[in-house]
């Protein structure tokens, strides 16, 4: 539930050091895609209702929060907790365990790699 149905290098903008930020933060849904014929592609992330802001936070304490909003713009929120290591971020929120690679973390970017049905999802955040 956290990033494919909202969250993981293939790509070619990897700098080699992908955790160079800090994940502790509010983080917006930017761009979501995948790979495509060895390539990745990303598109806008669009959000059920236009008028709000789907999210996550990384809490200090390791307290993970979701917040999606429904078409009907009522917000779905669950919480959980996160743990980052090696570049691997993992996730337990509701009883849903998800594991993502960190591609990119910076001041700004957050891009993780994941899998959906053997199906690769990338996940683009911005911070808030």
């Amino acid at each position: 539930m956290l990033l494919t149905s909202v969250f993981i290098s293939c790509s070619g903008d990897d700098d080699g050091a992908p955790a160079s930020g800090n994940i502790i933060g509010v983080w917006k849904y930017h761009r979501m895609g995948g790979i495509m014929n060895g390539e990745e592609f990303l598109l806008p992330y669009q959000s059920e209702c236009s008028s709000e802001t789907d999210r996550v936070e990384f809490a200090h304490n390791n307290l993970a929060k979701t917040y999606y909003h429904e078409e009907d713009c009522s917000l779905d929120y669950a919480e959980g907790t996160w743990e980052l290591s090696d570049n691997i971020l993992s996730t337990l929120i509701d009883g849903y365990a998800e594991t993502a690679e960190v591609l990119l973390l910076t001041d700004t970017t957050l891009k993780v790699k994941s899998y959906d049905m053997n199906e690769v999802i990338i996940t683009e955040l911005k911070r808030l």
